[in-house]
């Protein structure tokens, strides 16, 4: 089975601001090899978190988090799995099932 995106392909996509999340486990987007080929890849699926973006504030916060304070605020976010921010602008749907994340993790559930 091939990867739904070649690594030209993944590169064209962010940088043209797409929201491309790692594949799950096992995936691999490059044949066998060394894994140098996988480690470079990796690092284009993982989008920035800037802890100054207003949107990733205001996200921050309805969580229950101070991103100012919050020193690994991208390790956190990745963890909790939420979209990325681009994807949160453009993309009701992904808005949407935003809210009950962050409530959950308000209320310590998450």
């Amino acid at each position: 089975m091939s990867a739904p995106w070649s690594p030209p392909q993944l590169r064209i996509l962010a940088a043209l601001g797409h929201a491309v999340y790692r594949p799950l486990a096992g995936w691999t987007s490059a044949p066998a090899g060394d894994g140098a080929a996988d480690r470079s890849d990796a690092a284009t699926l993982d989008f920035a978190i800037d802890p100054s973006d207003t949107l990733v504030v205001a996200i921050s916060r309805a969580a229950g988090l101070d991103a100012r304070a919050c020193p690994d605020l991208s390790d956190w976010w990745h963890a909790h799995g939420l979209p990325a921010p681009v994807t949160l602008r453009t993309d009701a749907t992904a808005k949407r099932a935003l809210w009950p994340r962050l409530r959950a993790l308000r209320a310590g559930r998450g």
